[in-house]
């Protein structure tokens, strides 16, 4: 038997809420599709069809163009749904010569509901401890400050006795304290500074004492643990830069501790939420962009694009085709390998950066020695002509 798939008519929003409790009744039962149409001056024509795994939005006559703002406009709840597919064409262009899209987006529920639940619960928990505005106190400068700290692993065990150095995940959080404290004394006054969290921030995906793919890892605190103990830790960092200049923050999972990484984003989401100054970007999408005068820059963990290295400048090219026009001095930057690699690229440099992590047993073992742990504060102008780091080895 076919899915059942009445359109609904409404003139009001009320109107719309007395339809949708009705079917969302019968849509529980497994045998309803249903399909909405509205419309308003920024999506367009838009036609929803919900069904209880997946969901599929069409607008057309549109002026939005990317995944982003698709979702922001239709307020997809990405805790709730993934995109399956995305496709946006031109429909028409206007006498005025603006271009009108159409987007047809299919998704899929996320089926790890219980991590839904938990960040829904996390969020509501964290409503009254949200951060108010932080006021400035240096001038600024048309410069902007990249605050690199990647690879941290605070919580990865590391014994004298197996590696020759030892560690704690307080005396890896005292590290981390240490690097943002010099690299803010050192990079004058900016006029934004960029704050990637993430990128392995914590060693430990989830309550079986693995990475997210599965690989066991030593550990001597709880996940819960070193959760609240990594929150306490970027609130605090945050909270110094942003005295400094206005702060964007991308959220950039790695591939130890992804899932563990994107709550901590909707954590800091929350607490920054209301703060003006303090943009918190923490959707999911693998890479993370940020056009600043005539520099583009990307962040991505940079354990998928180590193999692939010489097509970074398409995959650049291809999801930001504005920004890429609008800037001369493109970066793409990345951890994961925990030492310095820097490719020219068409049009592209392409940087990994080293590790701030001490060494476990297994690294130590397989003779990955040597490296220095480096934290980087990376200055470029509006203009794109000007460039200095600082550094601070460990």
């Amino acid at each position: 038997m076919g899915m059942i798939r009445p359109r609904l008519y409404y003139n009001t929003a009320q109107e719309m809420k007395a339809w949708e409790a009705l079917l969302e009744v019968i849509k529980e039962k497994g045998i309803l599709t249903y399909t909405n149409t509205l419309s308003n001056p920024t999506t367009g024509a838009k036609t929803t069809e919900e069904s209880s795994n997946g969901l599929k939005i069409e607008l057309t006559a549109t002026s939005i163009r990317t995944q982003e703002e698709f979702i922001k406009a239709c307020e997809i709840d990405l805790y709730q749904w993934e995109i399956d597919k995305f496709r946006c064409k031109e429909w028409e262009r206007t006498k005025d010569g603006k271009i009108l899209n159409s987007i047809q987006c299919t998704f899929k529920r996320i089926s790890n509901s219980s991590l839904a639940q938990y960040i829904k619960r996390l969020e509501k928990g964290l409503i009254p401890h949200v951060r108010g505005q932080i006021k400035h106190v240096a001038p600024q400068t048309e410069n902007v400050t990249l605050i690199n700290i990647f690879d941290a692993h605070i919580d990865k065990v590391c014994r004298a006795i197996e590696t020759g150095e030892e560690s704690t995940i307080e005396d890896n959080c005292n590290r981390f304290r240490e690097a943002v404290d010099y690299l803010l004394q050192n990079i004058g006054s900016p006029e934004l500074i960029i704050f990637p969290v993430g990128n392995d921030f914590f060693n430990v995906n989830d309550c079986r004492g693995t990475t997210k793919k599965g690989t066991p890892q030593e550990q001597t605190t709880n996940f819960i643990d070193a959760f609240e103990i990594g929150l306490t830790l970027i609130t605090e960092c945050i909270d110094k830069i942003a005295t400094i200049a206005p702060v964007y923050v991308p959220i950039i999972a790695g591939n130890h501790a992804e899932d563990l990484e994107n709550i901590l984003g909707v954590a800091l989401k929350v607490l920054y939420g209301k703060n003006p100054s303090i943009e918190i970007e923490a959707t999911r999408i693998e890479r993370k962009y940020k056009q600043y005068g005539q520099n583009l820059f990307m962040f991505s963990h940079g354990d998928k694009a180590k193999n692939k290295i010489n097509a970074i400048p398409s995959i650049m090219a291809v999801e930001k085709p504005d920004l890429w026009a609008a800037t001369t001095q493109r970066f793409a930057i990345y951890g994961d390998i925990h030492h310095e690699q820097t490719h020219e690229l068409n049009g592209v440099t392409a940087m990994f950066l080293r590790s701030m992590s001490t060494q476990d047993k297994w690294h130590h073992a397989q003779g990955y020695v040597g490296s220095r742990k480096t934290a980087y504060a990376m200055t470029y102008s509006k203009c794109g002509r000007y460039t200095n780091t600082s550094t601070i080895n460990f």
